[in-house]
């Protein structure tokens, strides 16, 4: 998952979203909102969301790991009806510049506000430059363990909030002390 990671990475960069990773996110949303997870996996974040009191009105992906989760690809995605797309998108391979993650970032971001997260750095690199206006907030989230094996990640994470209509500079939310 991360650049300093000395192993191979899983098909189609599928991770868990670890709870560790949401609660960061939490204070952004309201219990009753809306929510779309286009990237869904096994269902594993939603979980977290809706543990929150958040509603899912959509969740798919490309290979469902989970019954309720339908088939199709982000890309597809075209549902107006939500309060906030949430996912956690595979994140950008080297020499990618930055893709897939900008240009499904701007994809869904042309929907509903996107909630995408995405390795910290991103915002650092120029390819991010494609999707820097539709930045609302950022917010940090710090070291993320990804194997599920109570190892401390390698790579720092944060929520990065895209709207189609932003016209002001991304507001960051330090991470704070727990």
């Amino acid at each position: 998952m991360g650049k300093r990671s000395f192993f191979q990475r899983r098909e189609r960069d599928f991770y868990r979203t670890p709870e560790s990773a949401v609660a960061p996110l939490l204070p952004h949303l309201s219990a009753g909102q809306t929510f779309a997870e286009p990237c869904a996996g096994d269902g594993y974040l939603i979980s977290h969301l809706v543990g929150a009191g958040l509603t899912c009105r959509h969740a798919s992906d490309m290979e469902p790991q989970a019954d309720g989760i339908g088939e199709a690809d982000a890309f597809d995605f075209d549902r107006d009806d939500v309060d906030w797309i949430i996912t956690n998108p595979p994140w950008p391979s080297p020499g990618s510049k930055g893709d897939p993650s900008i240009a499904l970032g701007l994809h869904l971001s042309n929907y509903a506000p996107t909630w995408l997260l995405l390795p910290a750095d991103m915002m650092h690199n120029r390819c991010f430059d494609r999707i820097a206006r539709r930045c609302v907030k950022i917010v940090s989230v710090g070291r993320v363990s990804w194997m599920e094996n109570g190892t401390a990640g390698k790579d720092n994470a944060c929520w990065y909030l895209f709207h189609r209509h932003n016209v002001a500079p991304p507001q960051l939310v330090w991470r704070t002390a727990a």
